[in-house]
């Protein structure tokens, strides 16, 4: 939130800068403007007195008439410009719902709080993407105020047309072009300049409310998040309390998630392998086997080993599980930092039975061993603390772990859905990998269906699928045959 607000404040000083050279610009074209009266006074009088050179006239008025031209797609710009201003204020409409929004906030719980708060925080960013178009816009306004400047200029080569008139005979019909040409093409230049000054003196205006109400926001969301941290130092630790069915697990299960945690400060190095995976998914299956539980969300229907996915794994296991000790799942189970050869772009939604059985086959394809870490942000993260997250893009751990030396880049976890399509944050890893950063791969894995694929006109059965970084295809089933 404080980058955020550091950005809009040098921004609006950006912005002010430009207005300032605009209003310059907008001086100097008045008074190209009124030395372009007095020479239109002058080549009345010259007319009165001079003679008619019809070749060197329809010149002239071509010049003036594509001037005329150049000054029409400037008012389109303008009426453009003002449309982006009517769509800014309608998204700054959204603001005091957006304050109704924080202040429900205050009393919600704390998982409530944080959830909420990121969607705060996601309004403020696209407000802030909203105030970029807004400058860029401007800055296009500058552009064509250049662009007229430059019309301007063509001044010196009209006066010399002018005085190539002096030596032509004088003609009625020459003073009354001129005359014409006088009241429209000057006055509509005129025109033109003032609809100028008027919108950018009406833009300045925008960018100083917005920047007035983007600061009352950044300001409140400081001022909750000082109340969160608050909260949870006075707040004794959620969950501290280990679930009932850990009395129905063997030693060896019980030992393997018990034990005294590792603290990985790099958030960064908590890649977790699929040997780890594989110990979680037997947990997870134990105790459903054993235990009938259903997802708050799903009302009335037992959740099942096909069925559960992260959200109910982090609920029902990594929280409880990792509460005594306040850390994240890999610190729980690894013995040391573990730096990622993959991250894992992905929905929580997603079914975990897939998840594991794609990367399974993931994993087989590359032909990595079962100590070969994958990134995974359930798993990573802390889930008692997610202030860990905060910072710019750049220095979230999302960033960070895909730009490791270690990792070769993202490879994407699909549900029938595309679900991760709709999600800011797998577009955010997808951009990274394949925007932002050098020599890294992108890699979608997806479970086909029963009778949905074809391959030489038979169906291909149900099974994982992968599309590498270099577009080959590999399906598990046609392998095996």
């Amino acid at each position: 939130a404080e980058h955020a607000k550091a950005d809009v404040k040098d921004k609006h000083s950006r912005e002010a800068a430009k207005a300032g050279r605009l209003e310059a610009q907008l001086a100097k074209q008045r008074q190209e403007r009124s030395e372009l009266e007095q020479q239109n006074q002058a080549m009345k009088q010259i007319i009165e007195s001079q003679g008619e050179d019809e070749g060197v006239l329809e010149e002239l008025l071509a010049k003036l008439a594509a001037l005329s031209m150049q000054h029409e797609k400037l008012g389109t710009q303008h009426g453009e410009l003002q449309a982006r201003s009517r769509e800014l204020e309608t998204q700054l409409a959204e603001v005091p719902a957006l304050r109704a929004q924080i202040a429900e906030l205050q009393t919600h719980s704390q998982d409530q709080d944080e959830g909420m708060l990121e969607e705060l925080l996601a309004k403020l960013a696209t407000l802030s993407v909203e105030h970029g178009k807004l400058s860029t816009e401007h800055g296009e306004l500058q552009a064509r105020s250049q662009e007229l400047e430059t019309q301007l200029a063509e001044v010196p080569a009209l006066r010399a047309r002018i005085a190539e008139l002096r030596t032509c005979s004088q003609d009625q019909e020459l003073k009354d072009r001129s005359q014409e040409l006088e009241t429209q093409e000057v006055l509509a230049l005129r025109a033109q300049l003032a609809e100028l000054r008027g919108h950018s003196q009406d833009q300045e205006t925008k960018l100083a409310f917005l920047s007035m109400q983007h600061g009352d926001l950044l300001g409140r969301s400081q001022q909750l998040e000082t109340q969160l941290a608050e909260f949870k130092e006075a707040s004794p630790p959620e969950h501290a309390a280990l679930p009932e069915w850990i009395v129905e697990l063997s030693d060896e299960m019980w030992g393997a998630h018990s034990r005294q945690p590792t603290p990985i400060p790099d958030i960064a190095h908590r890649a977790i392998t699929p040997d780890q995976i594989g110990s979680l998914a037997a947990l997870v299956q134990v105790v459903l086997e054993r235990r009938e539980m259903v997802d708050e969300h799903r009302p009335g229907k037992r959740v099942e080993w096909r069925t559960v996915n992260l959200y109910n794994i982090c609920d029902w296991f990594v929280i409880p599980l990792t509460a005594p000790a306040q850390c994240s799942w890999v610190e729980l189970v690894a013995t040391g930092p573990q730096v990622p050869v993959w991250f894992i772009s992905h929905a929580w939604s997603t079914a975990f039975s897939q998840t594991v059985e794609m990367l399974a086959w993931h994993q087989e394809v590359h032909q990595l061993p079962g100590s070969s870490p994958y990134w995974l942000c359930t798993l990573a993260n802390n889930q008692h603390d997610l202030r860990e997250l905060g910072g710019s893009l750049e220095q979230t751990p999302f960033w960070r772990a895909i730009a490791l030396s270690s990792c070769r880049g993202v490879v994407q976890v699909m549900d029938d859905d595309c679900t991760p399509h709709s999600r800011i944050w797998c577009i955010l890893e997808i951009y990274v990998a394949i925007c932002e950063l050098e020599n890294k791969g992108f890699e979608v894995l997806v479970m086909i269906q029963e009778r949905t694929q074809m391959q030489d006109n038979d169906a291909v059965p149900a099974g994982p699928a992968l599309r590498d970084a270099d577009g080959g295809e590999h399906i598990k089933t046609a392998r095996e045959g």
